[in-house]
């Protein structure tokens, strides 16, 4: 992304596993955010159904 080669970071995960700077590397993030040069999103989906867990979660998308 810094290199202007890829327009795009998406990262996600079950809330209750988060924090978690290796799925979602918020610090390593924070100064290009604070910069300008990125822009930071987020949105959380309650009761999603994850495929892969066999359960509703809650997901965050950042």
């Amino acid at each position: 992304m810094l290199a202007g080669t890829k327009p795009l970071a998406f990262f996600c995960d079950e809330i209750s596993v988060l924090p978690d700077e290796i799925i979602i590397p918020e610090a390593e993030f924070a100064p290009y955010v604070q910069q300008g040069r990125f822009v930071r999103a987020e949105a959380v989906f309650a009761d999603e159904f994850l495929p892969s867990l066999g359960r509703v979660a809650q997901i965050q998308y950042v």
